[in-house]
């Protein structure tokens, strides 16, 4: 009796399931690696979770989030495509990051965050009664609004350039900090920094006064020298 399923069609569908096979197999083994990761560091997680990054966007990424007990791994499958489901670059990317959990870098952020809140409705308590900042604007009566709208320009074009440079000074020592947990871990998140940056196409060695202004990750140069500073200490 012939078979009454065509040959190609067979083909097709065993290409298609073993395709599939590998797949699983893949996020099997790149779980298996987070979780003995995270049992590892003791930090309190209840899950790890893949979302599709991809629909959004290209750019590869991963966090840990939540409070109370609630924390999870969350990983991109940007990431995992972007480093070919290679579990020690993508187990030394989710070290960083559990890094910046375990040394409350989060916190951290917010409380500097709630400082510049501060200083902005402190600074607004000394001109809210006062016209002259309206009527230098060149308006000729005051209200409220007025108040509010010329005070937030006057703000953010003198206060916040300055905070905004202070913030990501704050900010790449903090990344720095947690490339470093992740080396003391014991993975190296060299080649992982490399391969996504080659796929984000990002700036590899900037302008260092640009840089140190602009941006809130440090540039990959310096991030592979810092950890080459801190293999070599070891060593």
């Amino acid at each position: 009796m012939d078979d009454p399923v065509p040959a190609e069609a067979q083909a097709i569908h065993e290409v298609l399931v073993a395709k599939k096979n590998a797949e699983v197999a893949a996020l099997t083994a790149v779980r298996d690696g987070i979780t003995s990761l995270i049992e590892k560091t003791g930090l309190a997680v209840g899950g790890v979770f893949m979302i599709d990054g991809s629909k959004q966007s290209s750019h590869s990424n991963a966090y840990v989030a939540g409070m109370l007990g609630s924390k999870r791994v969350v990983i991109y499958d940007t990431l995992l495509k972007d480093l070919e489901n290679d579990v020690p670059m993508i187990s030394a990317v989710v070290g960083h990051e559990i890094g910046h959990s375990v040394e409350h870098h989060t916190w951290a952020l917010l409380g500097v965050s709630m400082a510049n809140l501060f200083v902005l409705f402190w600074s607004f308590g000394f001109i809210q009664n006062s016209p002259e900042v309206v009527l230098s604007f060149g308006f000729s009566e005051t209200s409220t609004f007025l108040t509010l709208n010329c005070f937030m320009v006057v703000y953010f074009t003198t206060v916040m350039p300055l905070f905004s440079g202070l913030m990501n000074s704050f900010t790449r020592k903090l990344e720095f900090r947690a490339d470093a947990y992740s080396n003391k871990l014991g993975l190296d998140i060299r080649p992982a920094l490399i391969g996504i940056s080659k796929t984000n196409k990002g700036d590899l060695n900037p302008d260092w006064l640009h840089s140190l202004w602009h941006h809130n990750h440090p540039p990959l140069v310096e991030r592979i020298d810092a950890v080459n500073a801190l293999r070599a200490k070891a060593d």
